[in-house]
């Protein structure tokens, strides 16, 4: 029984499947399919630096609760050791230099501290907002409009 079969939206809407799917859904599936879920939806482009979701359900193969809890705390302790790198280099290397640059430009050191205090408020805000330009959402321009007002008028009071 052969029948012709007309492509309609509900195909479109199927062939977009893969790159539309949240990869956060992976976390109701159950642990023996996590991995072929994650590589057939393509979970890296999501991440910016570390691929944890497919760290989890491929390379580690998690199989329970208490395994994902304790790579998870592996995750937040290796993010701990880095906050405490940047402790380290902001404390040795950065403050120094900051000093040198306000006596080079007869600023205060509080008026310096001020004004990298705002570029660091800003900045995250800023960048993530340009990582994400896939999406088409207003709240970019809202997101981005309040960064560049902190750092061009801010900056300078």
């Amino acid at each position: 029984m052969v029948t012709n079969h007309t492509y309609n939206a509900l195909d479109r809407e199927f062939d977009m499947f893969w790159s539309r799917v949240n990869c956060y859904v992976v976390l109701n599936f159950p642990y023996e399919d996590r991995c072929e879920f994650v590589k057939k939806a393509n979970c890296l482009s999501g991440t910016n630096f570390v691929p944890y979701i497919q760290l989890l359900a491929c390379n580690f193969n998690c199989k329970n609760r208490f395994e994902e809890f304790a790579f998870v705390s592996v995750f937040l302790l290796l993010c701990v050791e880095l906050l405490l790198l940047l402790g380290y280099a902001v404390h040795y290397y950065f403050s120094p230099a900051l000093k040198v640059a306000t006596r080079m430009l007869h600023m205060s050191e509080h008026l310096a501290g001020v004004t990298v205090l705002t570029l660091s408020n800003s900045m995250p805000n800023l960048f993530s907002n340009m990582m994400d330009l896939k999406e088409e959402v207003p709240v970019y321009a809202n997101c981005l409009s309040e960064a560049l007002f902190v750092v061009c008028f801010l900056w300078n009071i």
